[in-house]
């Protein structure tokens, strides 16, 4: 202690720890002033669950939302803390929170848009493109197989190249028949 300052300090601290239940509290007290707390909470009408928490320095109250909207539960926590003020004793201040959790869920299905029906023509188009398109991609397959071993020059944009010029002719041909017809 080298200043005049720290004397003082020293000397209040000694004052405020002398008080009984100033440094310590019993393990009793704090669990009594605990359930005292929960209990002015849990009597409460709506109240589904009541916590102390930080020491018994806040309260945490879960309403039910179905039985108390929302200026019922501010009138809950005023009521509770009033309680609070006239009925124990404490330490500094107690925070009251009061909860009310309201949740809808609802889920939305996507319908199922009806497919327009093509016609004849068109259907035969799809197929023929679909099963060319097969077989370019196994054409592939087994060009570039025996490409590795052959080492030969094939790429895949050559195929692709392919499948857009039957894609084109396709379109071709379905339009003279749709003119035709």
């Amino acid at each position: 202690m080298t200043t005049p300052i720290a004397h003082l300090v020293a000397a209040g601290d000694s004052i405020s720890g002398g008080r009984p239940g100033a440094r310590s509290e019993s393990v009793e007290e704090y669990v009594n002033r605990l359930k005292n707390l929960e209990r002015i909470a849990s009597e409460k009408k709506g109240v589904k669950e009541s916590y102390a928490i930080q020491a018994g320095r806040e309260i945490r109250i879960v309403v039910d939302p179905k039985q108390l909207d929302d200026q019922q539960n501010q009138k809950l926590a005023e009521q509770v803390k009033d309680q609070i003020e006239d009925e124990l004793t404490y330490p500094g201040k107690i925070k009251v929170t009061s909860i009310r959790d309201f949740k809808q869920l609802r889920m939305s299905e996507l319908k199922k848009k009806k497919k327009l029906k093509k016609s004849r023509s068109g259907r035969l188009i799809t197929g023929l493109i679909q099963k060319l398109r097969l077989y370019f991609q196994m054409m592939e397959i087994v060009t570039s197989f025996f490409g590795y071993f052959f080492k030969l020059e094939l790429t895949s944009v050559t195929f692709k190249n392919m499948i857009d010029t039957i894609k084109v002719y396709t379109c071709k041909f379905k339009r003279e028949t749709e003119m035709g017809t």
